[in-house]
């Protein structure tokens, strides 16, 4: 794999050279796929062109790697030189995800101004000032006090004032994951981030029968009343309310918009400040001068979860979600579950239940399963056993019959793979659908 990748990127590199003396632009594509989905595009200030976890999640979305530098200019020129030069003429049909970091979050803006039926989301890490970008589901992963942009007289607070608010007037798409206390230029585990939020955007916009050897795939639009909201302001405290977005009743411009709950879940965890634990197992590695966190690659789909308590916490239970997905519930240290997780990414997160009963959000742990891993569940498998449990998923494209096996505990509420409710199920019972 890192062969074809190191050849498609000196080989594009010098074709695109010799049209764009000003531009490297490099593209990587999965050997092993024959007709291409979708696209990838790092703008600066990311990994994607040669981390292991973007080329092994493009290969199983069967997706490109587009990177090496501003896109904005000419995005269809770019993908139609690499369709010539690929051997893969979809290219040029190709929709896209689009991320970077500081000029690269500018560039991945400007990138879908120009290109909005093109674009299925965006990540724009530590970038300061943004263009409107309404249809598309755009997220801001920022510091508090970024060193680059922030100053006495003119804090990180004045971009979202006179940028976030007015936009999300307008009706953006827009959420703000606020690193808070941080004064890095880069937020800790913001490709986790972009990783998890391209996963959620994809699954929903692209048609699963899309063809992209006949033209450009039409997106499925989001609605503003689709997503999920929660205060800018109030992002600080101990457990930032979720609310969806036609029950909201606070002012919707300074409001965070997810668009799922899942999402939602995974920003509140991301800004939490005040958690009791902290997820262990799977780990992260610090990198990039400590800024960074890696995405921890798993190779088995079986895992063990588990959890410290912060110095000075009291906790009485600790509940272990997939987003918003219960995983299981360790009601005493130590406070660990053992899951199942399908192949692809996964945002972890562990709710501590405090002696005195307040709720506190770990960080997310964002994971990408390996392909090729045991499966989960599936056609005529036991999907769970023994206790009562809420949120269980069947994978995307499993098919009846599914077979529950001694439930007698509790209930157990289905969804599919974007978490969407199902079907519940109790008692001793195996179940047709």
């Amino acid at each position: 794999m890192k062969f074809s990748l190191y050849l498609s990127v000196i080989l594009i590199g010098v074709l695109s050279n010799s049209m764009k003396p000003q531009a490297r632009e490099l593209y990587w594509i999965p050997k092993e796929v024959k007709q291409l989905k979708g696209a990838i595009l790092q703008q600066n200030g990311t990994s994607a062109g040669t981390s292991v976890i973007w080329t092994e999640y493009a290969t199983q979305l069967e997706f490109a790697i587009m990177c090496g530098g501003d896109f904005s200019s000419d995005l269809p020129g770019s993908m139609q030189n690499f369709a010539t030069h690929s051997g893969h003429p979809e290219f040029a049909n190709l929709p896209v995800c689009t991320f970077g970091g500081s000029r690269g979050g500018w560039w991945s803006m400007t990138t879908a101004d120009k290109n909005p039926s093109r674009i299925i989301a965006i990540v724009g890490g530590h970038c300061g000032i943004w263009p409107n970008n309404a249809g598309v589901p755009t997220l801001f992963p920022i510091t508090e006090k970024d060193e680059t942009f922030y100053s006495a007289s003119k804090p990180i607070s004045n971009d979202i004032i006179t940028s976030f608010i007015p936009n999300r007037k307008k009706g953006a798409l827009w959420g703000l994951a606020v690193d808070w206390g941080s004064a890095n230029h880069g937020t800790r585990d913001w490709e986790g981030l972009a990783l998890i939020y391209f996963h959620r955007t994809i699954a929903y916009r692209l048609p699963t029968d899309a063809n992209t050897s006949v033209g450009l795939p039409q997106l499925k639009p989001y609605t503003e009343s689709m997503g999920w909201l929660s205060d800018v302001d109030s992002s600080k405290s101990a457990f930032p309310e979720l609310t969806a977005n036609d029950s909201y009743a606070g002012d919707h411009s300074k409001a965070s918009w997810m668009p799922d709950e899942y999402l939602a879940w995974v920003w509140r965890a991301f800004v939490s400040t005040q958690a009791a634990v902290s997820i262990t197992s799977p780990a992260q590695v610090e990198y990039n001068k400590k800024i960074d966190l890696t995405v921890p690659l798993l190779t088995s789909s079986k895992n063990l979860i588990t959890s410290t308590v912060k110095a000075g916490k009291s906790v009485k239970s600790v509940a272990f979600y997939d987003g918003n997905i219960l995983l299981g519930t360790a009601n005493q240290a130590p406070f660990e579950v053992n899951t199942c997780l399908d192949k692809g990414p996964h945002a972890l997160i562990a709710i501590a239940t405090e002696e005195s009963g307040q709720k506190t959000s770990s960080n997310p742990v964002i994971v990408l399963v390996k392909t090729g891993v045991d499966p989960c569940s599936g056609t005529g498998t036991i999907l769970h056993q023994g206790h009562s449990q809420s949120g269980l998923r069947l994978p995307q494209g499993a098919e009846p019959p599914f077979l529950f096996s001694d439930l007698s505990q509790g209930t157990v509420n289905v969804s599919n793979g974007l978490g969407d409710p199902l079907f519940t199920v109790s008692g001793r019972q195996s179940l047709l659908r």
